[in-house]
């Protein structure tokens, strides 16, 4: 899938108004895997940066960019789920966020 990037291990902290965030504000930040339209990994990445703040949590930091093609996918239930959401990423300009696992200790790294 062409102009899809594959965003392995995003860090994010959760803003106010977050749905990350629980009665107890416990969960200090996030890791997920995200997929993001872009004619470019840089334009990717400023495009994801934007609809994680729109969505109330900053963008801390990302492990890797990977064009969406080039993806080596160990587990095929992870492939089928992002190849789904690189489709809507495509069809409708969107960003899709995989499964949030959060943390409660600002110690993560």
């Amino acid at each position: 899938m062409d102009n899809v990037f594959f965003f392995k291990t995003v860090k994010v902290k959760p803003l106010i108004g977050s749905q990350m965030l629980d009665e107890n504000n416990s969960a200090k930040g996030a890791f997920l895997s995200c997929v993001a339209p872009g004619e470019s990994s840089n334009k990717a990445l400023a495009y994801l940066k934007k609809i994680l703040l729109e969505d109330c949590y900053e963008f801390i930091s990302v492990e890797e960019v990977i064009e969406f093609s080039k993806v080596k996918w160990f587990d095929e239930s992870d492939e089928i789920f992002f190849k789904s959401l690189a489709w809507n990423a495509i069809t409708e300009n969107s960003v899709g966020y995989g499964v949030f696992k959060c943390f409660e200790t600002q110690d993560v790294h």
